[in-house]
């Protein structure tokens, strides 16, 4: 069995559990979208480690909006239609564009994940087509397609085949990389294989097997799929090797191949056969979508060089039909993933030239001064994202394109049309272009710009053709507001970034640079009232006064505290140093000390006399109480008791703080632990406050591994629960 061609077995042979190793695969319940299976290999594409993910809804990566038109899109899922999907990875720091392919089985949904890197391979496929155009006989088609998809695909041999009547293969046409013949072990020229294996040597799909060598990439759970159903998707079926072809193919030096369907009418006339020696496939979802595209277009090749003139009219219009289908799908997946308008400028140039058969495509943006057009170039690989326009034009000269953008509706005109004078100033503007029919595009009405098209024959356009070019131009429209809303987006982003830095290191310093004298007043305050208090006959009045002084300066003390923890907690520097300790003491301790300084309130506490061990900071456990305790007597403004109690079953500990006081309207309650807010009802009692503390506390207690929640009703008291682990 010569190995060459067990990348091309049958859908008999495939094994569901394998993904190629440059991608993700996302198996969904198609009721509510849930994950129910992953790709054991999604942690690189995705971040998160693939057992996370089990029963998790899609939403958790691609946020609400994403999903819902997710929705929208499965609605085209049908046997015959695979829709490509544009998505952005919904991480909050870093968006991640990826492109996607959906696939419906029964009570499930497949979807398919691999990064946006198709812009490195359009242009060489741009190539190829328009190569290939100009070629009016088979025999001189396939030396040029070996070639030219050698270089599309790097694999190291292409062979093109034609099935014959014998049931035989014939090799018409091979390309084999320098230096490959030392590398190989089997024939490079073989001309054909046995009969018995042709059935399961020629599949009429695009097949790709991506990495030989590597193991097939379990799903999780670690339940396989149904070992008879194959992993395929329109026009396509993803190969994976069983253990005896992946010894075969190893021992014969292959670590990749790639094989591309060729049809005659609908029946199958041969292949294109791709090896890879020196390593595994990489970007296997753009490679198969692309021998898409050259299946159809070379089958349409085949099928009009070979057939007799008078009967091609009626097949040629429907089969040009579906091609124009094909590139409109794959122009609008492009312009899913173009992040910048010099990306949607390259999908312009690069891929719907091509599909109009034209010599050129401009796509032209205002300027901003309102008054010329710039021609914005296209991506090139190693060019720097923003360069110089390359042509401009004022809006007032006489061209195709500025009557366009004038009129608002687009031009479609022959090569007498272009000499007429109101285009007067075409020779001397546009005098490198080709004039043998031009197309001039407004994109929407004109605001923005246009787009025009360039051919170098005489040319007519048939109603098709012009619904076609006017839905390129509201494709481009569209993708042109996403970007520049995306821009707008990340602009933003980055300027609240920005401020919330500056924010927090001023918070930082300011705290830094308050707590020194802060710390020297209140030691000097707290020294004078206690000299006045030993002094014979001192002022009592005197002594009051020192006393607010003294509380003041504390209250100011913590409220420093409280921002220097916020700016430790956004920047990720909150530290908490632990050790075994009495929670039920401690938190004696905290009721003692705070009792002597309250005269409208009395505080109660019950279950403190058990000992209950935790692992804790003393510190930070005082303060977290100590808040808690203080918010409970401050919005208690006509006095009352104060309830504090604690219970445990043995591996949590229970601590409830309860007040009579004005209590939380019920709209508050989810927001209360968000920095800086504060219940409504505040303002009216007049009691004042930060929103610091409740926000720096639950931080603090979840540095413990505990959690705080609060019960409240209007006019009737809190009860906050803080809830900790036992040691």
């Amino acid at each position: 069995m010569d190995a060459f061609f067990l990348g091309c077995y049958n859908a008999q042979h495939c094994l569901t559990t394998f993904i190629q190793t440059h991608g993700a695969l996302l198996v969904l319940r198609e009721s509510d979208l849930t994950i129910v299976q992953v790709s054991a290999n999604a942690l690189p594409l995705l971040g998160i480690p693939p057992e996370q993910l089990l029963g998790q809804p899609l939403t958790l990566l691609f946020g609400a909006q994403q999903v819902a038109q997710l929705r929208t899109a499965l609605t085209d899922v049908s046997p015959q239609v695979r829709p490509l999907v544009s998505l952005t990875l919904d991480t909050p720091h870093a968006p991640r564009p990826l492109l996607g392919r959906l696939l419906r089985q029964p009570g499930v949904v497949w979807l398919e994940l691999e990064p946006v890197a198709a812009t490195e391979r359009w242009p060489v496929l741009v190539a190829i087509v328009r190569s290939l155009r100009t070629l009016r006989t088979l025999a001189g088609l396939w030396p040029v397609v070996a070639a030219q998809v050698s270089q599309l695909t790097g694999f190291d041999r292409v062979v093109i085949m034609q099935v014959q009547p014998d049931a035989t293969c014939a090799v018409l046409a091979e390309q084999v990389q320098h230096g490959l013949s030392t590398r190989m072990h089997c024939s490079p020229t073989a001309t054909s294989i046995p009969p018995a294996l042709l059935a399961h040597a020629i599949n009429p799909q695009v097949v790709v097997l991506a990495d030989a060598a590597a193991e097939p990439v379990a799903l999780l759970p670690t339940e396989p799929l149904a070992a008879d159903a194959a992993l395929i998707f329109a026009q396509l079926t993803l190969v994976a090797p069983s253990q005896s072809q992946r010894t075969l193919l190893l021992q014969h030096g292959l670590r990749a191949t790639f094989s591309v369907p060729l049809f005659q009418h609908e029946r199958l006339w041969g292949m294109i056969c791709c090896q890879h020696y020196s390593g595994p496939c990489v970007g296997t979802f753009t490679l198969r979508t692309m021998g898409e595209l050259l299946s159809e277009f070379l089958s349409l090749r085949i099928s009009t060089l070979a057939q007799q003139p008078e009967a091609l009219a009626a097949q040629l219009t429907q089969q040009q039909s579906a091609m124009r289908l094909g590139w409109l799908q794959s122009i609008t997946a492009a312009l899913g993933a173009a992040l910048s308008v010099r990306a949607v400028a390259s999908v312009v140039v690069n891929l719907a030239t091509v599909a109009l058969d034209a010599s050129h495509g401009v796509l032209l943006l205002r300027a901003a001064d309102g008054l010329h057009l710039e021609e914005l170039p296209p991506l090139s690989r190693g060019a720097p994202e923003r360069v110089s326009t390359t042509f401009t034009c004022p809006l007032t000269a006489y061209l195709p394109i500025t009557e366009a953008l004038r009129s608002g509706r687009a031009l479609f005109l022959s090569s007498a049309e272009m000499d007429e004078p109101r285009f007067r100033d075409l020779p001397r503007l546009c005098h490198d272009r080709p004039k043998g029919a031009c197309v001039a595009l407004p994109l929407g009405d004109g605001a923005l710009g246009g787009i025009v098209f360039g051919f170098r024959q005489q040319q007519s356009f048939s109603p098709a053709e012009q619904e076609f070019l006017l839905t390129l131009a509201d494709l481009t429209l569209q993708a042109l507001y996403r970007v520049r809303l995306y821009e707008d987006l990340q602009s933003t982003r980055a300027q609240a970034e920005a401020a919330l830095r500056m924010r927090d290191q001023f918070l930082s310093v300011a705290s830094h640079e308050l707590k020194s004298p802060i710390a020297v007043l209140l030691g000097h305050a707290q020294l004078l009232e206690r000299r006045l208090r030993a002094a014979q006959g001192s002022d009592a009045s005197l002594v009051a006064t020192l006393q607010q002084i003294t509380q003041q300066t504390q209250r100011l003390d913590r409220m420093l505290n409280e921002l220097l923890d916020i700016s430790r907690i956004e920047q990720g520097q909150l530290r908490i140093s632990v050790a075994p300790l009495d929670l039920s003491a401690l938190l004696a301790r905290v009721v003692n000390v705070m009792q002597v300084d309250l005269t409208r309130h009395t505080i109660h506490t019950s279950g403190l006399t058990q000992p209950r061990l935790i692992l804790g900071d003393e510190l930070r456990l005082v303060q977290i109480f100590e808040n808690i305790i203080n918010n409970a007597v401050k919005y208690s403004p006509l006095g009352g008791s104060v309830q504090i109690s604690m219970e445990d079953d043995g591996s949590r500990v229970w601590v409830t703080i309860s007040d009579q006081g004005i209590g939380i309207p019920a709209a508050d309650l989810p927001n209360l632990f968000q920095c800086f807010y504060r219940a409504g009802n505040s303002g009216r009692w007049r009691i004042p406050g930060t929103g610091i503390g409740l926000y720096v506390v639950a931080e603090l207690i979840r540095c413990h591994g505990g959690t705080i929640r609060v019960v409240s009703s209007e006019g009737e008291g809190s009860s906050f629960v803080v809830e900790l682990p036992l040691a």
